[in-house]
C-alpha cells in the first residue's frame, strides 16, 4: 500500500509539471508588464525644474499623471492611469520610468514644494503634453516599444508669504 501512495503521488508531481511547463508556468521569476500575452512598453519622462533665474531647483517632488483621454477614437470622461511622485536631482532634474500597457496618453506635470537645498518655498506650477502612438519605438510583438519624452521645462516662482 506505501508503494502504491508513493507511485501515485510521483505520478501526480509529473502529471502537474506537465501541465504547467504546456501552460508557459515554469517560474516565477518573470517580470513582464501584465500577464503572459499582453502587449507592453516602456515609458521614459524626463524633465526640469528650475526656478525664476533659471537656476536648478534640488529635490522638488514632482508629480507624474498619466490618463486616456481617447481609445480608438472614443473620448473617454478622463480615464485616470497612474500617477506617480520623484523628486530632482542636483541638476533640477527628474526622470521617471515604467512599464505598462501601450497607450496614446495625456500627461500631466506638476511641481511644487519646498527646495531641499536652501529651505526656499515654490508655488505649484504644471504643464501638460502627449504620448502619441508616433513616440514608440523599436517594437516587436507584444512589446510595443520605448518612449522617450522630454517635458517642457517647468519654471517655479516663489511663493508669496503674507506677513
Amino acid at each position: 500500500m506505501k508503494k502504491f501512495s508513493q507511485t501515485l503521488i510521483k505520478g501526480m508531481n509529473w502529471m502537474l509539471l506537465g501541465i504547467l511547463t504546456l501552460l508557459g508556468f515554469p517560474n516565477c521569476k518573470n517580470t513582464s508588464a501584465d500577464e503572459y500575452g499582453t502587449p507592453y512598453a516602456e515609458y521614459v519622462i524626463k524633465g526640469k525644474v528650475v526656478g525664476e533665474k533659471e537656476n536648478p531647483l534640488i529635490g522638488i517632488p514632482v508629480i507624474v499623471r498619466a490618463e486616456f483621454t481617447k481609445k480608438d477614437g472614443v473620448i473617454l470622461d478622463n480615464y485616470h492611469l497612474y500617477t506617480d511622485t520623484v523628486y530632482t536631482d542636483q541638476q533640477g532634474e527628474y526622470i521617471q520610468q515604467r512599464t505598462d500597457f501601450p497607450s496614446e496618453l495625456d500627461m500631466t506635470v506638476i511641481a511644487n514644494g519646498v527646495e531641499e537645498k536652501n529651505d526656499a518655498t515654490y508655488a505649484t506650477d504644471s504643464i501638460k503634453f502627449n504620448i502619441t502612438g508616433k513616440d514608440f519605438s523599436g517594437g516587436d510583438g507584444w512589446y510595443r516599444g520605448k518612449v522617450e519624452k522630454t517635458a517642457p521645462t517647468v519654471k517655479l516662482g516663489e511663493k508669496k508669504t503674507d506677513e
